[in-house]
């Protein structure tokens, strides 16, 4: 951002196509030195928090598989470990190399999805970790507590969908009104115009 600016208007300027001094390549350096990293900066904190909703979606539909394994009699630490194979996104490429992992190190898969979880950036994750290994010391009934927290997440992200979506919609009022108010100008200007 510091270079480019001063370069662009130095060859400009070598070409004679345009004369400004100093001063101005000095200033544009100077500005464009502060936007790019700004920029950057935003740019990577949208991508991220698009990452982020993309894999809370992925918590969602992994869930749902673990819940279907369960439902099919299937033990809590096979639904997890099945349920892993089952996409290909990031969280389940992460889920079966954190799986494979905790299985050469003797640990439960719960651990793996914990760690997964924490790596991530997942607290969604992390809570099902706990919630599944709480049920599974204590007896209690994984499938209904795995689908409960499914429903929660599926509750949350409908939820942020259409704020966004409310957002998104009161955002595009402003200029459809000034739409509407330009056509309305132009179809009355020229009929004022004439009498």
């Amino acid at each position: 951002g510091f270079v480019l600016p001063p370069f662009a208007i130095g060859l400009l300027q070598s070409a004679a196509i345009i004369s400004l001094g100093w001063m101005i390549p000095l200033l544009a350096a100077i500005g464009s030195a502060v936007l790019g990293p700004v920029l950057v900066h935003t740019a990577t904190i949208e991508r991220a928090a698009t990452v982020r909703t993309d894999l809370r979606y992925q918590v969602s539909a992994y869930l749902d598989v673990v819940t279907m394994l369960l439902a099919g009699n299937t033990g809590y630490e096979g639904a997890l470990e099945q349920a892993a194979h089952a996409g290909d996104g990031r969280l389940f490429a992460e889920l079966r190399r954190r799986m494979r992992e905790s299985g050469a190190r003797g640990l439960s898969l719960t651990d793996a999805l914990q760690r997964t979880g924490r790596e991530l950036g997942l607290d969604e994750l992390e809570q099902i970790a706990a919630t599944a290994a709480l049920s599974a010391a204590e007896g209690a009934p994984v499938a209904r507590t795995l689908a409960a927290k499914c429903a929660t997440l599926r509750t949350a992200l409908s939820t942020e969908q259409e704020s966004e979506a409310r957002l998104r919609t009161s955002r595009l009022t402003t200029p459809i009104v000034g739409m509407a108010l330009i056509f309305m100008a132009l179809v009355i200007y020229p009929a004022l115009s004439f009498s």
